[in-house]
Formats: structure tokens, sequence, C-alpha cells
């Protein structure tokens, strides 16, 4: 049982990491985009 659930907790912070680092980048995506906005407002 004890394995088991460490093999969970692994899993679960890999994709934890994973969805992190896909929302970083995303954030980082909108940044640009907003700044690309205001540059073609002027």
């Amino acid at each position: 049982m004890a394995k088991k659930k460490s093999e969970f907790i692994i899993s679960l912070e890999k994709e934890l990491k994973k969805h992190w680092k896909d929302t970083k980048e995303e954030r980082g995506k909108t940044h640009t985009a907003k700044i690309y906005q205001k540059s073609n407002k002027k």
C-alpha cells in the first residue's frame, strides 16, 4: 500500500509540474499579446 501511494504522489507531482509549466507558458503568451495590443494602439 505504501509503495502504491508514493507512486501515486510521484505521478501527481509530475502532472502538477507539467500543468504549471503549461500555465506559465500560457501566461507568457497572453503577456506578449497584451504588449503587442498596446503597441498597435499607438
